[in-house]
């Protein structure tokens, strides 16, 4: 069961970072902001719409299988820490303490000829000479024995458990109280306003190349500025994977884009009309395209010829270069033809036309809140370091039984908790207690 919720959340996680994920001022009109998107795994996809993808973490879905996950592993948590209790005590095992090892526990057995009476002193001093401390079942008829070696390591388990409960706790804490902006797209001075009643806004002051090379993408960085009103409150560089966080509210360049200038003549020279399909009217000679993302691909409609242009952003082709395609589009869509690839800007020919592009960048930025995400990272790092102790110093935990076998002779039963690997070291211990209980003298 635990598996399976650990299972279905992290599938959840995996889809909510590949379907982009409604921005919180979009989400009362959530079909505008649908009809706008697109890409492979576009949240206008009927299936994604039906379920409610594009808002996964706001779900009542995913809510209950945060709650189911923390109930399973609460349970869990309690029942391993009550056994590393009784383990330290070092007291009387009842029987019941045996159910939660399950039916399913690892066994191997070991036959000597000694009765039961004569072969319980031997076994008590085949654990001790193995480092083994060693308490009795009370309530049985026949001999039974609980040992243990490293009875500490018991504690690694349940604090697993409640490791991976502040990982839950934090993804409860960020889903419900979290939110994100949609993403922003500004030149040079552009401001705009924070929201979710912080009161703060954001500037774009500059943006460029770290090494002043165009060819590499990730080395662009932007300079921006908080204020608050009209006061500066920090100023500061962010660039793909390196965000800038104010009280919590964090900046993210998630992305470059460019922003075309096309000039257009004909093949007397005369300049041409040029209409982008976001603009209601036409400019003659030139105009400037610009993208809202860089999966956008706008149009650019040539007015009376029945042409229009789509491009496209490549930000990394093979060789890791940024590039724009060009396609023409004729007869209302249904011909298509590739015009070419460019590199540093450069002139088209087609139809007796000629357009000339050139273009620079902008950042892509993106606002959000993510509360309790320390909680989440903390919650996964000491769980992995639990695993890690348990896995290098790993505990021995066995439950004895002594009982009568056939033709007077005894038969010892060694049983251990079945753990997520296959227990190696168990029927290696059976055979040299077997060993020291084979002879009667």
């Amino acid at each position: 069961m635990l598996l399976v919720c650990l299972g279905l959340l992290a599938l959840a996680l995996v889809l909510g970072a590949l379907i982009p994920q409604i921005p919180f001022q979009a989400r009362g009109d959530p079909q505008a902001w649908l009809a706008v998107q697109s890409g492979p795994f576009a949240p206008s996809i009927s299936l994604i719409r039906t379920l409610h993808l594009y808002d996964l973490y706001h779900t009542l879905g995913f809510r209950l299988l945060l709650a189911l996950a923390g109930l399973v592993i609460f349970v869990r948590a309690a029942e391993a820490a009550e056994l590393a209790w009784r383990a330290a005590r070092s007291a009387l095992w009842p029987p019941e303490t045996f159910s939660f090892w399950g039916a399913s526990a690892d066994q191997a057995c070991a036959v000597s000829p000694l009765a039961p009476e004569a072969a319980l002193p031997r076994i008590h001093d085949f654990l001790a000479s193995n480092g083994f401390r060693w308490a009795k079942v009370s309530g049985l008829p026949l001999p039974n024995l609980v040992a243990i070696r490293r009875p500490w390591a018991l504690w690694a388990e349940p604090l697993v458990y409640i490791a991976l409960l502040l990982a839950l706790l934090g993804l409860a804490i960020g889903s419900t109280w979290g939110w994100q902006a949609e993403d922003w797209v500004p030149a040079l001075g552009d401001m705009r306003a924070v929201g979710h009643e912080t009161g703060y806004d954001l500037r774009l002051d500059a943006f460029g190349s770290e090494d002043g090379l165009a060819s590499g993408l990730c080395t662009y960085q932007s300079q921006i500025t908080w204020l608050e009103g009209n006061a500066p409150l920090r100023q500061a560089w962010v660039s793909t994977g390196r965000p800038a966080t104010l009280r919590g509210v964090t900046v993210r360049q998630v992305g470059i884009v460019p922003r075309v200038t096309l000039r257009g003549r004909d093949e007397a020279g005369k300049p041409i009309l040029l209409l982008p399909a976001n603009q209601d009217q036409a400019l003659t000679g030139q105009v400037d395209v610009r993208f809202l993302s860089p999966d956008d691909q706008p149009l650019v409609l040539l007015p009376g010829h029945d042409l229009f242009l789509t491009l496209a952003f490549v930000p990394a082709d093979r060789e890791g270069r940024p590039a724009l395609d060009v396609t023409l589009v004729r007869n209302g869509g249904t011909d298509a033809e590739a015009l070419g690839r460019l590199y540093e800007g450069g002139t088209l020919a087609f139809n007796g036309f000629q357009i000339e592009l050139d273009w620079d960048y902008q950042p892509v930025l993106r606002v959000g809140y993510r509360p309790a995400m320390g909680l989440v990272l903390a919650g996964l790092a000491l769980a992995l370091i639990a695993l890690a102790v348990s896995w290098l110093l790993p505990v021995r935990l066995l439950w004895i039984a002594v009982g009568e076998g056939r033709e007077e002779a005894t038969l010892i039963r060694l049983l251990t908790p079945r753990g997520p690997a296959k227990i190696a070291w168990l029927p290696q211990m059976a055979a040299r207690l077997g060993e020291v209980l084979a002879h009667g003298d």
